[in-house]
């Protein structure tokens, strides 16, 4: 009997000490979530900067129902960042960053995963720390000239592209020669060249620029623009005039310089001696006198005050004395009976550049002879020798330069004694010559 209760008594105490120590099969807290990885980086605009830290995680199969985020500061603080659990399904969270005193600092995350039986231990924590301020990307600059002559300048036109988290519009500054000038959230900027530094080098540096945070810059160098050579230069040296009122004048004609949107001057060079400024693209030289029968070069120099001079060149010799145009010879008997005898009339047009015109004839198998010296008109009558009336004569006419001695080159005019005929009545033998 006694032995029957003993065994009772064992079996209540074992019962007892299963039931204490949990035994009754209660549901258990599931696993921590794993593989937890994050991205942390800028967000929103230059006026509402913040940061976005997301965190992604592997779902956990069993005895979850949700998750909690908890983020941990420098400080060992802590908070639970998800006040109810996130769905068994979501596995990833992202945590804004809108408080300044965060943005620079490190930041720790882990999750737990929550279920009937309670809430896991810590998934691995993570430390995550504020995204780099990258300097602009593919950082340009276009030096150029603008203006007028009466008003010219220079201006350098800087392009860039955002930073690599372009979706953070951020603001740049803009630094000439490491001076502050001028703080834009655009990706271009025009500076306007102070006259002081026209010719000198000018390094820009754009840096991206968050307040509160080091900027990252980028730099480029530039240099002044060229002044480029006049275009196309030509020098058209002519004579102009005629008789007692010749000249001699070179037209030179250019284009601009290769940026057509400066208009500046030009600086007109005779053999090396300046004689004129302008700021159009031609010019004309009245050449003097003395110079009329030599070679001539002529300069065109692209110039802005206290800049070098870029220019192009062109020589020029005298212009030539054409031949007279038009001539014509009218061969006809003249005079009365019985004093009959040949004439030529001889015209043509004026050349320019001569003052006086020398004249020539040509009697079939003879030479050639000069029948008229500086004839200053344009006409001339020929009184043929009687040798002479059978014979098919040649004249030739020259333009002439008296003051440089210059003659041109000839007009011919043939005439034939066959298309004269016969004089109307008999010759008389003693006719005046």
């Amino acid at each position: 009997m006694r032995g029957r209760i003993g065994l009772v008594l064992a079996v209540g105490i074992l019962i007892s000490l299963l039931a204490g120590c949990g035994g009754g099969g209660g549901p258990t807290p599931p696993q921590a979530p794993t593989i937890l990885t994050w991205s942390r980086n800028w967000a929103g605009t230059a006026d509402n900067l913040y940061q976005e830290v997301t965190l992604q995680w592997t779902k956990v199969e069993q005895g979850a129902t949700g998750y909690y985020v908890y983020r941990i500061k420098e400080d060992g603080s802590k908070e639970k960042i998800t006040l109810s659990p996130l769905p068994i399904d979501q596995t990833t969270y992202t945590d804004q960053i809108r408080d300044d005193n965060l943005l620079s600092k490190k930041l720790t995350y882990y999750v737990t995963a929550v279920g009937p039986g309670g809430e896991s231990g810590p998934s691995k924590k993570e430390d995550t720390y504020p995204p780099s301020i990258d300097a602009p990307k593919n950082l340009t600059a276009d030096r150029h000239w603008v203006g007028t002559a009466n008003d010219l300048t220079q201006e350098v036109t800087l392009t860039w592209e955002n930073w690599r988290t372009t979706k953070a519009v951020s603001s740049y500054k803009i630094y000439r020669n490491g001076r502050l000038i001028a703080t834009t959230t655009g990706t271009t900027y025009t500076d306007q060249v102070p006259q002081e530094l026209c010719s000198q080098t000018i390094t820009y540096r754009v840096a991206t620029c968050i307040q509160g945070y080091e900027e990252a810059g980028a730099e480029v160098q530039t240099s002044p623009p060229s002044i480029s050579a006049p275009q196309n230069l030509t020098a058209d040296r002519h004579w102009v005039g005629s008789g007692g009122n010749v000249s001699q004048e070179t037209v030179l004609s250019w284009g601009h310089w290769r940026n057509r949107q400066v208009a500046t001057s030009y600086k007109i060079y005779r053999n090396g001696s300046l004689i004129a400024t302008t700021t159009g693209t031609t010019y004309t030289d009245t050449v003097p006198q003395e110079l009329w029968s030599q070679p001539i070069k002529y300069k065109v120099a692209t110039y802005i005050q206290g800049y070098e001079e870029s220019a192009g060149e062109i020589s020029t010799s005298q212009p030539q004395l054409v031949a007279p145009k038009n001539l014509s010879a009218d061969r006809h008997w003249a005079g009365s009976s019985p004093n009959y005898y040949q004439e030529t009339k001889l015209t043509w047009n004026v050349v320019t550049g001569a003052t006086a015109y020398n004249v020539y004839m040509q009697a079939e198998g003879q030479s050639i002879v000069k029948i008229g010296d500086k004839i200053k008109d344009t006409s001339f009558t020929h009184q043929i020798p009687s040798d002479s009336w059978t014979s098919n004569i040649d004249y030739f006419i020259s333009a002439v330069n008296e003051t440089t001695s210059l003659e041109g080159d000839k007009a011919r005019a043939h005439t034939d004694a066959n298309q004269v005929g016969p004089p109307p009545n008999p010759l008389s033998k003693g006719r005046k010559r």
